[in-house]
């Protein structure tokens, strides 16, 4: 039996990871998570489980074999927060990836483009992915839902969470559609515009093309690299989001140098304080134990 000093250490431990061990036991069987130093060693074939319906898209699915390198232990207390590119910007339990709100053209892809029953469509090169929660991965009627995870190693949850009283929408979130729980932060799908994340909270993993969608894997965003605002901006046609966090969300801007912690209405000093808290707790287990 653990003692309460153990338990308190592996709590610590979970605190400042981007998954827990119970999280991790949520993926697919044939979902890889090795640990290689401070990062997953992450690899999908990106195939789903459920039946997918052509009809709604001339793409056919094919077999993309993902790999990324996701950190562990993702930094969700610095001011920069990163842009997401066309392609994956994380992956369902099932192995799926999961796409940002945007076309190629930056319109709505949730308004604009047909899916099929599982709310996922296949790109030109055989990516099948979600833009919206999948209603073949979850439920939206359970209770704290885990969904997948980020490419900044941050878990992804449905939009019905036990602290609130309504289904969380965008509003309830910070500019890049998550928020922190119990020191922990997660992002929400919910069922409004950006839908699952819009931007990153952390920096996220490259892929095996130096930050390209792996092959076959859907739109192709901008060069790899932290660039600063490009003088060009993308046309973004949901001005209630915001111009800055449209271009962002749209992958014109890799590095979002304006939208820093005290822009969000979630990331407020009670957040703040139970962050601290935990912190100087996980500071007390490790010198005791030295000690």
């Amino acid at each position: 039996m653990l003692s309460v000093l153990g338990l308190s250490a592996l709590l610590c431990l979970q605190t400042i990871h981007g998954l827990t061990n119970d999280e991790l036991s949520k993926f697919a069987a044939d979902i890889q998570f090795t640990v290689s130093g401070d990062v997953y060693e992450f690899f999908s074939s990106g195939y789903p489980d459920h039946d997918i319906d052509n009809s709604v898209n001339p793409n056919e699915a094919t077999i993309q074999n993902y790999t990324y390198s996701i950190t562990i232990n993702p930094d969700n207390e610095a001011d920069t927060m990163y842009c997401t590119d066309l392609g994956p910007v994380g992956f369902a339990v099932n192995g799926v990836p999961i796409y940002n709100a945007l076309t190629g053209d930056t319109t709505d892809a949730v308004k604009y483009e047909e899916f099929d029953d599982c709310q996922g469509h296949s790109s030109p090169g055989g990516s099948y992915h979600y833009h919206q929660f999948p209603t073949c991965v979850g439920d939206m009627d359970d209770v704290d839902e885990l969904i997948g995870i980020a490419l900044d190693g941050n878990p992804i949850y449905g939009p019905n969470a036990s602290d609130f009283d309504d289904l969380l929408t965008a509003s309830d979130l910070d500019a890049c559609h998550g928020r922190f729980k119990d020191g922990s932060y997660r992002y929400h799908i919910t069922t409004d515009f950006p839908y699952v994340i819009g931007c990153y909270k952390a920096e996220p993993a490259e892929g095996p093309s130096g930050g390209a969608p792996p092959s076959g894997g859907g739109g192709m965003g901008p060069p790899p690299g932290r660039r600063k605002r490009q003088t060009e901006e993308a046309t973004c046609t949901n001005t209630e989001y915001g111009a800055e966090l449209c271009d962002c969300t749209a992958g014109t801007l890799t590095q979002c140098d304006t939208l820093t912690i005290d822009d969000s209405d979630d990331c407020d000093d009670e957040s703040a304080a139970v962050i601290q808290t935990l912190s100087l707790l996980c500071f007390a287990v490790m010198m005791t134990s030295i000690l």
